[in-house]
């Protein structure tokens, strides 16, 4: 039997703090990264691989990555392919060369 203040609830807790400093992790990475994704061409790659030696999936790093373009999350997450080619197609957008 266990109790209201048990092993239960203090591993809930843990968890959510958990949660909560994943959550401020990614936040703070996705505020660095826009900065650099904005700047330079050759980091989109460069982001993802640092993300994913930070400890996040592949899936999540180009997520995160994806977001720090403006761009939402995919569920099969995004490749650096994929958003240098959404990265391109913008810039010929933004300079007249293509119309949306």
């Amino acid at each position: 039997m266990t109790h209201a203040w048990g092993p239960d609830r203090q591993s809930g807790r843990k968890a959510r703090g958990a949660a909560r400093q994943r959550a401020t992790a990614a936040a703070d990475v996705a505020a660095e990264a826009t900065a650099a994704v904005a700047t330079d061409p050759g980091t989109t790659r460069a982001l993802i691989w640092r993300l994913q030696s930070g400890g996040w999936t592949f899936l999540e790093a180009g997520n995160l990555a994806a977001i720090a373009m403006g761009l939402r999350p995919a569920r099969t997450g995004w490749t650096g392919p994929e958003l240098d080619h959404l990265r391109f197609l913008r810039s010929l957008v933004s300079t007249g060369r293509l119309e949306h």
